[in-house]
C-alpha cells in the first residue's frame, strides 16, 4: 500500500493540509479566486500554467501565469520569462526568484501553518471559539436550523411549481 503524504495542517475552509503538488496548490488558489483579481480561462495540460485576465484601467488584460508550490522549486531555465507574467506559490521560500509578479497563497490564506505541522499562533483552536462557548454553539444551531428551514421552504414551493404545470 502506497503511503498518504499531506503537507503541513492548515485551518481553510475546503483545506486540511497545505498543497505539496502543483493540482493542490490549483485547487487552494480556487478556495480564494475571488479575492485575487484574476479570471481563469485556461489551464494547460502541464498543469504548471494557465491564460488568465485581470482587471486594468484599460480593460481586461490576457496574462500568462505559472505555478510552482515552492519557490525555490520554480525552474526558471524552461521558463521564457517574456511568457510568465505572474507566478503563484504556496510559499515564498528562495532568495533567487526573477523579477516577476508574485501571489502567495499562504500569505492570502493568513499563513496558516508554521510550517512545521504546528498551528501558527493566529489559527490555534482557541482563537476560533467565542469566549463563550455556549453562544458559539447556540449561534451554530440556529444557522443550522434557519439553513434548514430555508431548504424545507424550497422545496415546498419546488413542490408547488411541479403542481401547477
Amino acid at each position: 500500500m502506497k503511503k498518504s503524504l499531506v503537507g503541513d495542517p492548515i485551518i481553510w475552509p475546503g483545506l486540511i493540509y497545505s498543497p505539496i503538488n502543483t493540482d493542490g496548490l490549483i485547487y487552494a488558489l480556487g478556495t480564494v479566486s475571488s479575492t485575487v483579481g484574476l479570471i481563469f480561462e485556461e489551464f494547460l495540460d502541464d498543469g504548471l500554467y494557465a491564460v488568465c485576465r485581470r482587471k486594468t484601467d484599460a480593460g481586461w488584460e490576457r496574462i500568462n501565469v505559472a505555478f510552482s508550490v515552492l519557490t525555490s522549486k520554480y525552474d526558471i531555465s524552461e521558463i521564457d520569462l517574456d511568457y510568465v507574467d505572474l507566478l503563484i506559490c504556496w510559499k515564498h521560500d528562495s532568495d533567487n526568484l526573477p523579477d516577476i509578479p508574485l501571489i502567495v497563497l499562504s500569505e492570502m490564506m493568513g499563513s496558516a501553518t508554521t510550517g512545521k505541522g504546528q498551528l501558527s499562533v493566529n489559527k490555534k483552536l482557541e482563537n476560533i471559539f467565542n469566549e463563550d462557548p455556549s453562544r458559539d454553539l447556540k449561534i451554530r444551531a440556529d444557522t443550522r436550523q434557519s439553513f434548514e428551514d430555508t431548504v424545507q421552504d424550497l422545496d415546498n414551493r419546488i413542490k408547488k411549481l411541479k403542481g401547477n404545470q
